[in-house]
């Protein structure tokens, strides 16, 4: 192995420098628009696994758990990377240079492309009739040839082009730069998640991830919901709805009507250990723990 000393005063010197500060310049939009890739493509291991669950998930007749189909992402990557560079670069060299930033262009206007497919599959699922057949994950898997193609053309690229880039001491420095686009894009998704989430740890913006379906379903046989929704939560809510226009039949708007429907409310769902149908013993405080009253 060759052994590098470190590069002391010499390396502040160059990192500081003009032609430091030109490699930082040169590299920061780069790094800015790479940081918005990541926050998008990491959302295949969260919302996309979401989304399978309303997914048909036979495939080549065998049966997928929805956490399952993300697996197509690195056996992709196995057949796209010489693919890509025996094939697919050369046949652009015909046409165009594929320098690196036509590259990265093209791969991040497939990523926008496999969300459009992610959200061509959202409409398929909200137009799927009760007791029809659900839209097959073969759907999302073409999201993830679309995504993967992407990712091989942006992160690969990437840290090719920051690597030539760089002086020769900075070489290092710069890759942890790059690599740090990667944990921003997460940082800002937890970020964006957290600004959206609502203390019970649902959505803001999603409310609840049972659609009409689901709860048609449920309705005709309970015994049929896999728990991973909260479809049980939905059916409450209706179901209190109806308890309450019937007793409004027989009593005016009062606690009792009110306390009724509560219980009926929370009923077999999260918070039935709440003494459901009761109202609290105990102050209600709004804040952070451990804020005070004034």
């Amino acid at each position: 192995y060759a052994h590098i000393p470190p590069g002391g005063k010499q390396f502040l010197r160059e990192t500081f420098g003009p032609e430091g500060r030109e490699t930082v310049l040169r590299l920061a939009p780069l790094y800015f628009f790479v940081l918005f890739f990541w926050t998008l493509y990491d959302q295949t291991g969260s919302a996309w696994v979401q989304q399978a669950k309303d997914l048909n998930c036979n495939v080549l007749g065998m049966s997928f758990s929805p956490a399952q189909i993300q697996a197509v992402n690195p056996l992709l990557i196995m057949i796209y990377i010489p693919l890509f560079s025996f094939a697919i670069y050369p046949l652009m060299e015909k046409y165009f240079t594929p320098t690196p930033l036509r590259k990265i262009g093209i791969g991040m206007t497939l990523t926008a492309a496999a969300f459009g497919i992610s959200w061509f599959i959202e409409g398929l699922i909200a137009a799927t009739p009760a007791g029809q057949p659900e839209p097959s994950a073969w759907w999302q898997i073409l999201a993830y040839v679309v995504i993967t193609a992407g990712e091989v053309m942006v992160s690969i690229t990437s840290l090719e082009y920051s690597y030539t880039q760089a002086p020769n001491r900075m070489k290092s420095l710069v890759m942890s730069c790059y690599l740090l686009t990667v944990s921003l894009g997460n940082a800002l998704t937890a970020f964006v998640n957290w600004l959206i989430e609502k203390e019970d740890g649902s959505s803001r913006i999603e409310g609840t991830t049972s659609g009409l379906q689901q709860l048609r379903l449920y309705e005709a046989d309970p015994a049929a919901d896999d728990g991973r929704s909260d479809v049980s939560e939905v059916a409450n809510y209706v179901a209190a709805l109806e308890l309450g226009f019937s007793l409004l039949e027989t009593m005016p708007i009062c606690l009792r009507l009110m306390r009724q429907v509560h219980e009926r409310l929370m009923t077999g769902v999260r918070g039935e250990n709440k003494r459901p149908g009761e109202f609290r013993q105990e102050p209600v405080v709004i804040g952070h723990p451990g804020a005070t009253a004034e």
